[in-house]
Order: C-alpha cells, then structure tokens, then sequence
C-alpha cells in the first residue's frame, strides 16, 4: 500500500528538511525547526519488504540542514518518521539535495 498510493498509507512521500539536532523521540510530530521550504512529493520506488520514497529539495537560502522528515501531506499531515541527517548538509541558495527515505519491513510470519 505505501508504493501503490491506494489508501492514506500510500500518501507518507513527502520530504521536508530543517534545521535542528535534538534526538530523535517518539513522541515529535513535526520537524523541530522546518526550513521553510515547501514540502518535496517523493517518487516511490522499491520492492518489498523495502518501501522507498525518492526526492530532491532545493535551498532557498545558506543553512545547516540537520534533520529530514517524511509526511502524508505537502502542509500539516502526519508525519511518518524524523531522522537526523549525519552528516549534516550546508547549503546555499539553489544548491539541490536528493534524499532517499527506505523503510525495511520483516517479512510476513
């Protein structure tokens, strides 16, 4: 279903990257600091158990990207998982990044 796009579970494809290093915790719900960036829709790839989503942000302006998140919706929505990039990335105004979110599942018992 995350690959197909057939169900709500088929929306987690879109990329947002921000700016702050606290831990990862189970309990966030947002970025801690979002760039202000508009949300990127992934391409989704893959084939199971992996689910992928695929996508390329461009900066708007010279920042330390530290944290990346992958959501339901372009605004608001759920978000799916919070990572922490490492390293971080420095970027400039126009300078593109490509992130790539896998999700390995166990296989079904």
């Amino acid at each position: 279903q995350l690959r197909t796009d057939t169900t709500v579970i088929g929306d987690f494809k879109f990329h947002e990257v921000g700016t702050a290093a606290p831990a990862e915790a189970n309990s966030q719900t947002a970025l801690l600091v979002p760039s202000g960036i508009a949300r990127v829709a992934g391409t989704q790839v893959g084939t199971a158990p992996d689910y992928v989503s695929v996508a390329t942000v461009t900066a708007d302006a010279t920042e330390t990207w530290q944290e990346h998140g992958l959501f339901s919706i372009v605004t608001a929505g759920t978000l799916m998982d919070r990572s922490l990039i490492s390293p971080t990335v420095s970027v400039v105004s126009l300078d593109t990044v490509t992130f790539t979110y896998t999700l390995t599942m166990a296989a079904e018992a």
